[in-house]
Order: C-alpha cells, then sequence, then structure tokens
C-alpha cells in the first residue's frame, strides 16, 4: 500500500534549532530518570529491560553503533542519530520513545484528518472527564471513565449518531495538581454531515450520566467540544514535545504537571514526584495511545505503523538518511566512554561528523577512521569461528611447493 505525504506545516510549527537538540537532550535524558524509577540500582543486569535499555545497550556486540546524518523535510535541518540500539517502543514510559512515535501519528493522524476533507466530512474534538480529588488513585479513575465512555455509546444520543459516524479517536491524558489525578479523554470524531457534528454537542448530558452510572460525578466541565480548527491545533502539538509526548506548558497554566515534569521533578529531587510517576505508568500500562487509529489510517490508505515500528529511528517519512553512516563506535567504547555522552556525540555529529564524534569520546582533535565495524579482536570468538571453517593440514604432511630431491 502507498503512503500518503503530510502537509507541510506553516513555519511557526516547524522546530528551530537548538531547541530541538535541547529538547532532545533533555527527553534522553529523563528516559535514564524513567530508567532509574523502574529499575533502581543493584536490579540484576538480567532483569533490564524496557527503557532501562532503549538507546543505551547496543543489539549486537559484533557490530557496534552507528551514526547517521539524515535530512529532515519539514524543518530543512540536518540531524544526527545512531544506528545498532536497542529500542523499547514503550510510548508511556520511555521519553525518548513516545517523541519518536507520537511524530509519526502526528503525520498518520495529519493525512487522515486531510482526507476526510477531501471527502467532504465534518471533524470535531470532544474533551471528557471527570470531577476528581486528592485521595484518587489513577488506576482506579481511569478504569472507571473507561466504563463511562462505553456507556456513553450506548445511549440512544449515541446510538442514533453512530451510523454517521467515519472514524473517531481517543488520546488518554493525565495530569497532576492540586486536586489529584486529572484523566481526560480527547476524542477527535469525523461525521458525514453539519447535523452530526452539531448533535456531538449534545452529548454532555449523556457523558454526564455515564459518569453517575459509575458512580463518578461532573459539572458542566465534565465535556467540551471543540471545531476542525481545534483539533488541527491540537494535532500539531503531538512530537513537539505537548500533549501526547507527556510534556508541555500546563503547569505553567496552573492545570497541574504533566508526567514528563514529574520526571523533571524526580530529577530535581522531588522524590513524591518520582513516587507518582511510577504509579502513573503503572496505572498506564499496556494502554493504547490512540485507540481507534487503524480505522482511519485504513480510510485515509496509509501503511499500518506499530509503536516498536515507529519508535526506531531509521528513515521515516520526512526524513532521508545517508546511504553510509559517518562512523562506527564499537561496543567496548560505546559502553566504556560513549553511551553517557550520547546527545553531546550526537551534537558533534550534526556539526563537524565524524571528527566530531571522535572528538567528543576521545578529547579534541582525536581522529579515527572507522567507517565499519573494526576487525576480529585477535583471539576473540569471531577469530576462532573464522580458524574452525578452514581445512586443518594432515599432521606430518609437508607443505605445498617443491620438496627436496624432486626434479
Amino acid at each position: 500500500m502507498v503512503g500518503r505525504s503530510a502537509p507541510d506545516p506553516s513555519p511557526s510549527d516547524v522546530e528551530k534549532a537548538p531547541n530541538w537538540q535541547e529538547r532532545r537532550r533533555t527527553i534522553w535524558a529523563l528516559s535514564r530518570t524513567a530508567a532509574s524509577l523502574l529499575y533502581p540500582v543493584g536490579t540484576p543486569k538480567e532483569e533490564l529491560k524496557g527503557v532501562a535499555t532503549c538507546r543505551w545497550a547496543v543489539q549486537s556486540k559484533a557490530a557496534g553503533v552507528d551514526v547517521h546524518l539524515s535530512d529532515y523535510q519539514e524543518s530543512g535541518q540536518r540531524r544526527a542519530s545512531f544506528g545498532g540500539l536497542q529500542t523499547c517502543g514503550l510510548v508511556w514510559n520511555c521519553p525518548a520513545c513516545a517523541a519518536r512515535i507520537s511524530e509519526t501519528r502526528r503525520r498518520q493522524v495529519n493525512v487522515g484528518l486531510e482526507w476526510a476533507k477531501e471527502q467532504g466530512y465534518r471533524i470535531a474534538m470532544m474533551t471528557l472527564t471527570a470531577r476528581h480529588g486528592e485521595g484518587d488513585e489513577l488506576a482506579a479513575l481511569l478504569s472507571a471513565m473507561k466504563r463511562a465512555k462505553k456507556r456513553l455509546h450506548q445511549h440512544r444520543a449515541w446510538k442514533r449518531l453512530k451510523p454517521q459516524v467515519v472514524a473517531m479517536l481517543t488520546a488518554t491524558e493525565v495530569t497532576h495538581g492540586r486536586n489529584g489525578w486529572h484523566p481526560h479523554f480527547h476524542v477527535v470524531v469525523i461525521v458525514e454531515t453539519k447535523e452530526a457534528e452539531a448533535a456531538l454537542a449534545e452529548m454532555g448530558d449523556p457523558w454526564r450520566g455515564a459518569l453517575r452510572a459509575e458512580g463518578l460525578d461532573g459539572a458542566a466541565a465534565a465535556f467540551d467540544i471543540q471545531d476542525a480548527s481545534a483539533v488541527g491545533r491540537y494535532v500539531a502539538k503531538w512530537g513537539a514535545g505537548e500533549e501526547l509526548t507527556m510534556s508541555g506548558k500546563k503547569n505553567a497554566k496552573g492545570k497541574g504537571q504533566t508526567p514528563l515534569q514529574l520526571l523533571e521533578a524526580h530529577k530535581a529531587g522531588n522524590e513524591d514526584a518520582g513516587e507518582l510517576w511510577l504509579e502513573y505508568a503503572a496505572a498506564f500500562h499496556r494502554r493504547t495511545q490512540l485507540d481507534g487509529l487503524k480505522k482511519l489510517v485504513d480510510l485515509a490508505g496509509l501503511d499500518d505503523v506499530t509503536d516498536a515500528e515507529a519508535a526506531q529511528d531509521e528513515a521515516q517519512d520526512g526524513q532521508e538518511r545517508d546511504d553510509e553512516p559517518v562512523t562506527n563506535i564499537d561496543s567496548d567504547t560505546w559502553r566504556q566512554k560513549a553511551r553517557k555522552r550520547r546527545t553531546d556525540i550526537l551534537d558533534a555529529a550534526e556539526a563537524d561528523g565524524a571528527a566530531g564524534v571522535w572528538s567528543v569520546i576521545h578529547g579534541a582533535g582525536a581522529r579515527c577512521d572507522i567507517a565499519r565495524p573494526p576487525p576480529p579482536k585477535p583471539g576473540g570468538l569471531i577469530e576462532q569461528l573464522m580458524s574452525s571453517v578452514q581445512r586443518p593440514r594432515a599432521v606430518g604432511r609437508p607443505p605445498p611447493g617443491p620438496q627436496a630431491g624432486s626434479g
């Protein structure tokens, strides 16, 4: 199936350097913070997985780690990435994977929304939430809201609307503030007619009734409806460090801290923030980032991309990676010197190619001509395997060539 390209963003949508480099540095550092919370010091090596090994451990000791450069169509920037590192693809636990996955989802949804507009469909977004308190457990609150959402879809008003619903996406998000956890659903709905769009605005009372049926409560603020322009602004933030990547500026608005901000607070020494983040990680474990995406992807004629695939740093839509890596870092050097300076290495590669990479690893002026993995180490496993496939010479047989007394 041939994929379609997302429309080019306006200049205001393009992330400018060095902002994206600083954001990369922050997000990758917070992935290590998440790893330290989920896998405290002393965790046996064989139990380390997920975010603990993501963009940290090599896939193959023999192959090492490649450093690549790619051109990005939207921004016109040239960015570096690693090849040969493990990735976890955990959108809730790993800020680095979340950013990469969210960028892919933004592109998919943008193409899907453009397709819907081409068909003449209407687009709106419902925001669903519930009254919450400081003592509420996040997992229980999320489960009750999910049941309430199911009840909403069983309401007669929704059943009348359902035949005109073309596709529906639900993004689940959460912040934590003075009144505890604040989970909410952003539901992007594509409908066939203007009348159906107007009917969506009447779902407030059915939603509040569904909340009451699940032992929850919701005043007027529990339901909101916005038009297509608001949907576009919301989706534009994905992959730019905002809602879906769990970052953003909500704390500045007095609406609580995002999970990424909780990690930042813990990194700064706030132990309570770390405990809250662990509660969030447990509550969101195995939850889908965007319910309903597959239907829109199929309708728009796009390829399906899993979270694991989207998390990879290899070339994707809008990214053209050079055919050859600028250099290769052997696994020992990666483990001993390089991985604690990952973002420094990427910054240096963007500025000065291979020379920049090795200057970071070995110091200013260092040079290394390695563009591929180094030759096998003397006496190492690879050399032993190569020797084992060579035919041994029979004991006592003279070497080939003229023999004494011949001719």
